[in-house]
């Protein structure tokens, strides 16, 4: 019982810092498009680039790298929801590459450029945060249900693995701390979102 709880207050927690980090992020973008002058185009770059780290950072989380792996096994009755958030997190990353390949164009538009790339980051704040909520409101009340204890406790042992992993890991810059896994894995997802189609 006690590990059970001890992996639920974890997640709990990660998720609290996901919603923290959005929300600041959220932030960022409504300033950028409240702001007006040659700036515009770093601000807008630099809000891009702290999303596609935390998008990448959502990937590294416990719940999708144990938790989602235990319910997909046992039964049928998650795969539904596992799919809905997955493609929740795929509009998002299709947001993500849409607006760097639409950034040049849309700075050199002026304001209403400018404005269009902060609605469409608002969006991808929306994707992820339906993710979340949907994690929070299903995922979690049904791995309580369907996992099992003995499970919980292999859960909860790679939660500590993956806890002191991460603390081996520096941040990524001064302002942002994310959990990213290995560094080829991260420049590999950051590649794919940074993907311009022709």
């Amino acid at each position: 019982m006690l590990t059970v709880t001890y992996a639920l207050v974890t997640l709990s927690v990660e998720q609290k810092k996901s919603r923290g980090t959005l929300s600041s992020l959220q932030e960022q973008i409504q300033l950028c498009a409240e702001k007006r002058g040659p700036g515009d185009r770093s601000c807008i770059e630099s809000i891009l680039y702290q999303l596609v780290q935390f998008d990448e950072a959502c990937h590294w989380r416990n719940l999708e790298l144990y938790v989602i792996p235990a319910l997909r096994r046992p039964t049928n009755e998650a795969h539904a929801l596992i799919a809905e958030l997955e493609a929740l997190s795929s509009m998002g990353e299709n947001i993500l590459r849409s607006v760097r390949s639409r950034l040049r164009q849309a700075c050199e538009q002026g304001n209403e450029g400018i404005k269009e790339l902060c609605c469409a980051m608002e969006r991808y704040c929306h994707r992820l945060l339906q993710r979340l909520a949907k994690e929070e409101n299903e995922l979690l009340p049904m791995a309580q249900r369907i996992i099992s204890s003995d499970e919980w406790f292999d859960i909860a042992a790679q939660f500590i693995s993956h806890d002191a992993e991460n603390h081996a890991h520096k941040p990524i810059s001064s302002g942002t701390q994310f959990a990213i896994g290995s560094i080829p894995a991260f420049a590999t997802r950051v590649a794919k979102l940074y993907q311009v189609s022709g």
